[in-house]
């Protein structure tokens, strides 16, 4: 039963060759890694371990219990009324006890199923903290790259200002320029480098954070490249996705099937609460030795007394305040708040593909846009390098087409970057990530 909610999900589509990954293959090399090495994936698969581990304490109460004991004693026991009788037991006392549970109305072995199915739900937590964490790298990545563009323009730019900033101190000392012509230069290049230095400390912690993330001890900027490739809009396999996912129900998400899994939980919580008043059967076999002797006023008699008990026991706790009738309404309570959180997570999974495919649909208008506009600061740029080799243009006037080139390539990447973060999460969402196929042996649960 347990199985059966966590069936394979469907194939429609395949993505491969779209995402981010297959377009960087820096991104695919520390994909790899840090999907078993990240700290939120580590702390998962810690987890996962907790509730293997609880699932023995759980199924313990259905196995058998053996216990012994060995004690060393000496007791004296006189009847009231008759001082001169007394017993006296002295020496080692040991016995053996052998308990089964032989019927507890099926609430040992539902307790057992619930820890089994909290094993899964860690098993799904740990797969969905993979594949978040693969979003979550992703966007980053591609985040840093469009951030670096945007630094390779500032730092052409701010060269600029200083060689303005210097020429125009040469003409102050040969009096070919006014002293307020100089601090409005100055002040340009103050502002100008104050952003730099804003965005270069902006990047520095970017990367700070994608290397913890990603396990890395560092992630420098050398290891990052400056474009994108432009990415192509696979319009067919996100139509056959979307469509898939809606007839799914969004039901093949892992929260889904986490919020499923939770309320079969509560199913059997209340099957193991529903019987805690009736009488609960178990069997006993116990073995014992003792030393006994017994004084009277003619006679001593010392001897070894061994008993040997096979019992079923029955016990049955008929009132307990109410306490089973609160447990019961708590159970039904959370089975109530899971399945409206079921319900919850099926509705925003489909709002959210939704929107991510009108998204990806402007995304790819902007990249257009985004690209004419570097191609116009190409073709700008050219122009202008033929005028300055035919000495018509000054250098300034190139190095100024230089760097417009460099702002519209920036914008440019971080199009295509926004694009490609927007197709990897709908991927993920709706289809199946491809990063997440090589999943350790010891968490793939689909395939008990």
């Amino acid at each position: 039963m347990i199985l059966a909610l966590v069936g394979a999900r469907a194939e429609p589509a395949s993505p491969a060759g779209t995402l981010p990954e297959d377009y960087l293959p820096g991104l695919k090399t520390i994909l790899q890694a840090a999907l078993n090495q990240s700290p939120p994936v580590l702390s998962r698969e810690i987890e996962v371990a907790l509730s293997e581990a609880r699932v023995l304490g759980v199924k313990a109460q259905q196995l058998p219990s053996l216990s012994s004991h060995v004690d060393y004693a000496r007791n004296q026991t006189a009847i009231s009324g008759n001082t001169s009788t007394e017993t006296s037991d002295s020496g080692f006392f040991y016995g053996i006890d052998l308990n089964q549970p032989v019927f507890h109305w099926g609430a040992l072995k539902n307790q057992t199923d619930a820890a089994r199915i909290n094993v899964i739900v860690a098993e799904k937590n740990y797969q969905e903290m993979r594949r978040v964490v693969a979003i979550d790298l992703r966007q980053r990545y591609l985040a840093l790259i469009a951030k670096k563009a945007v630094l390779r323009q500032g730092r052409f730019a701010l060269g600029l200002l200083a060689a303005d900033l210097k020429l125009a101190r040469e003409k102050l000392a040969d009096g070919e320029a006014q002293p307020n012509t100089v601090k409005l230069q100055q002040l340009s290049f103050d502002e100008a480098s104050l952003r730099l230095e804003r965005d270069e400390a902006d990047f520095t912690g970017q990367r700070r954070s994608f290397a913890r993330l990603a396990g890395l001890s560092d992630f420098a900027e050398d290891s990052i490249p400056v474009e994108i490739v432009k990415p192509g809009y696979p319009v067919t396999v996100a139509t056959e996705l979307l469509a898939a996912f809606l007839r799914d129900g969004a039901k093949s998400t892992f929260q889904a099937q986490i919020n499923e899994l939770q309320v079969h939980q509560d199913d059997l919580s209340y099957q193991v609460t529903r019987v805690r008043l009736l009488p609960k059967f178990n069997a006993r076999a116990s073995y014992g030795l003792e030393n006994t002797t017994n004084a009277t006023p003619n006679s001593v008699l010392q001897e070894g007394v061994a008993r040997q008990t096979v019992l079923l026991n029955a016990q049955w706790d008929i009132f307990d305040g109410f306490a089973t009738t609160a447990a019961k309404r708590e159970a039904l309570a959370n089975k109530r708040l899971h399945e409206r959180a079921l319900q919850t997570s099926v509705d925003e999974a489909l709002d959210k593909a939704q929107a991510l495919q009108r998204s990806l649909a402007l995304d790819a208008r902007a990249m257009e846009l985004t690209e004419i506009h570097r191609q116009q600061s190409a073709d700008d740029l050219a122009r202008a390098q033929a005028e300055l080799d035919l000495g018509n243009l000054p250098k300034t006037t190139v190095a100024g087409a230089q760097s417009t080139l460099y702002a519209s390539e920036a914008n440019n990447t971080a199009a295509r970057a926004t694009f490609l973060g927007h197709w990897a999460e709908f991927v993920s969402l709706t289809g199946i990530d491809p990063v997440l196929n090589n999943v350790p042996a010891s968490h793939d649960r689909e395939q008990r």
